[in-house]
């Protein structure tokens, strides 16, 4: 059985060997060390998944997502993803799914799209599910959340200042 702290510890190298290793790769995507307004910010998202083939699918169908296979790392499937934003991981989940009944029990990231209607229609076409339906937040944006295959949570919304 795998610990909470080798979960995290082996979260950190993974995250470390992909910021490393996709360091200098794409010039317009270096990581930027002498900004100190680059602090605290979110610059990385992993997904766990019992299937990652699957989810890779998912996503690439969804919102066009690139996945690149890493070996070398303590996890047994850990592939980098590409996005036009920020970079993240995908790995095979290293403990059973939890139960839905469970809720989230981890940050969800939004993911901004040109029309939440379409990206919508896609996720569901993919094998995606409403977790929460679309819904206004006035003066911003359309906010929804779905739930992939693997019962992973993320949100979509669409900016519209004229969302009530």
């Amino acid at each position: 059985m795998v610990s909470i702290r080798q979960l995290i510890i082996l979260a950190v190298i993974c995250a470390a060997t992909i910021l490393i290793t996709s360091c200098g790769e794409n010039k317009e995507k270096e990581i930027n060390t002498s900004n100190k307004n680059m602090n605290n910010i979110i610059a990385y998202f992993e997904i766990q998944s019992s299937n990652p083939v699957r989810e890779m699918e998912f996503y690439k169908a969804v919102f066009g997502w690139q996945f690149t296979k890493l070996d070398n790392l303590p996890a047994d499937e850990y592939y980098r993803i590409t996005t036009d934003g920020i970079s993240g991981g995908l790995h095979k989940r290293f403990v059973n799914t939890p139960p839905m009944e469970c809720g989230t029990n981890a940050f969800i990231c939004s993911i901004q799209v040109e029309n939440f209607d379409e990206t919508s229609e896609r996720i569901l076409k993919a094998g995606g599910q409403i977790a929460y339906p679309k819904f206004a937040i006035a003066g911003f944006c359309w906010q929804g959340y779905f739930i992939d295959a693997d019962n992973n949570t993320f949100g979509v919304f669409e900016l519209d200042a004229k969302a009530k």
